[in-house]
């Protein structure tokens, strides 16, 4: 699914300080594309590249300010919703048309949490769990025109608390940053109350829309996935080429590379993807050299998988071998044991 990047996060990139021009090269991407809808993937290499330039507290800001008609029939859908806790219901229900990140509720006696997996690591992990948390709040206050404050927010950061722990004054309630999942409290009644920009025929226009939107997203992606394992099997030593993958899955080419456009990729990207995902895979089998490595991703020589690799990781295969060889064995969990009768 194709989703404009908001014009607050460009604005508060170029405020923080960044040349958004080279952030957008270095992501792959032309810098007039980011006034043009852009794919998750793409939205997540761009930020991910930022991340490492921002304050850390970045994700704070953005979030509190960013406008959720933004995104799209989503954001319409949940301004339209009757209450704060109809409008995040929707957030959670199309959250997966935007972003690979997920919204979950555990609801609690006279209060729900509003759980956060984000899917990322580092900096730009610790910025969009930040993102969330704010724009949830933000949304709630905005739109009901209340100062709602969360019980309390919890972080997975796995840490104490951060230089800018300062900063989470914004949720006006405690923060925890040693939890083990991320999640944001609110009072029932806060979840209760009205939005004033609540229209049943607007809601229901816009839940439509999105909704629809939401399957041809699921489909597009499961045609993403059929390419890539298709193109997993056929790369034994030639690169597989549309004609023969669109053949092997019962479509004609530019059907395929119609469904695939829709959703923000090229058979051309999945290819490479697949070829860097094998590499790295072949590169733990100490029985194959990185000639034979080149031979069965389809490369023309050893040459050319070397500077292929070197784009992917910025490391050579070598050196990568070489990490793998040194690095600790990751230690086993012990399973829990299981009682046979019930508590």
């Amino acid at each position: 699914m194709l989703h404009r990047l908001p014009r607050g996060v460009l604005v508060a990139l170029r405020g923080a300080g960044l040349d958004i021009d080279d952030l957008a090269r270095r992501a792959g991407l032309a810098p007039a594309e980011l006034e043009q809808p852009l794919s998750a993937e793409a939205t997540d290499r761009l930020l991910a590249l930022a991340a490492a330039e921002l304050p850390p507290w970045f994700g704070l800001v953005a979030g509190s300010e960013v406008q959720p008609e933004l995104f799209g029939a989503v954001g319409f859908a949940a301004m339209s919703s009757a209450t704060f806790g109809a409008a995040l219901t929707k957030l959670a229900r199309y959250k997966r048309m935007m972003t690979r990140d997920e919204l979950s509720f555990a609801p609690r006696r006279g209060h729900t949490l509003v759980r956060i997996r984000v899917a990322a690591s580092g900096p730009y992990r610790r910025l969009k769990l930040d993102f969330e948390l704010a724009f949830l709040l933000g949304f709630g206050r905005r739109f009901t025109r209340r100062p709602i404050r969360p019980l309390r927010v919890m972080i997975d950061l796995s840490r104490p608390p951060p230089d800018h722990a300062a900063r989470y004054a914004l949720f006006d309630c405690p923060v925890a940053f040693d939890r083990p999942s991320s999640a944001i409290a609110f009072d029932d009644a806060d979840l209760a109350a009205p939005l004033v920009s609540a229209d049943a025929d607007l809601a229901a226009m816009f839940g439509d829309l999105a909704d629809r939107q939401r399957r041809d997203a699921e489909d597009r992606r499961e045609t993403a996935g059929r390419v890539r394992a298709a193109l997993r099997t056929a790369m034994r030593g030639a690169l597989p080429t549309l004609t023969e993958i669109a053949g092997k899955l019962g479509t004609s080419e530019r059907q395929l590379q119609r469904r695939l456009r829709d959703d923000g990729r090229s058979f051309r990207q999945l290819l490479d993807d697949v070829r860097s995902e094998l590499a790295r895979d072949h590169l733990r089998n100490a029985e194959l050299d990185t000639a034979e490595i080149s031979f069965l991703l389809g490369f023309s020589h050893p040459n050319s998988f070397f500077r292929a690799f070197k784009r992917w990781t910025r490391s050579t295969p070598e050196s990568y071998r070489s990490r793998l060889a040194t690095a600790p064995a990751p230690r086993r969990r012990a399973r829990p044991s299981q009682s046979r009768g019930r508590a």
